[in-house]
């Protein structure tokens, strides 16, 4: 499986090098995560979303970690906050409709859905960002 010391090292050196690198923080959070380093997964969180604004990819990782964990409000507070820096990064609606069908939530998959279908065409592929953010502010009453 590798030497754990070198790559906890060349990670906490990636880092060192520049904090504002998402995709560093997610996979320190994973590498933590697989280690069984629960409490060092928690500093990672907060410190990744100190040094890095405004990631869905990060907040994404974070949710799903949230949501192994069993932490599903946390979970939930990431997938929003994902989805309101990129509504059109599909892999959070997937990540968040399952979370919200563990939980039974029928109406939260339909509001997803719904939100789903402002950003993405039927064949899956992406509806123009300027329409989207129109109805949006329109559907939400600020347009």
């Amino acid at each position: 499986m590798g030497n754990v010391d070198d790559s906890k090292a060349l990670l906490s050196t990636a880092i060192s090098l520049d904090k504002s690198v998402p995709s560093v923080w997610s996979t320190l959070l994973k590498f933590e995560e697989q280690n069984g380093n629960n409490e060092s997964c928690e500093t990672v969180i907060a410190q990744g979303l100190i040094n890095v604004k405004g990631d869905a990819r990060l907040l994404l990782n974070v949710g799903n970690y949230y949501v192994r964990r069993g932490r599903f409000g946390d979970a939930r507070r990431c997938f929003e906050m994902a989805l309101e820096c990129d509504p059109t990064f599909a892999p959070v609606y997937h990540s968040f409709a399952e979370c919200e069908a563990r939980l039974g939530n029928i109406a939260g998959i339909s509001r997803l859905n719904k939100l789903a279908a402002m950003h993405f065409r039927r064949d899956g592929s992406l509806k123009s960002p300027y329409k989207a953010a129109g109805r949006t502010l329109t559907e939400e009453g600020r347009g």
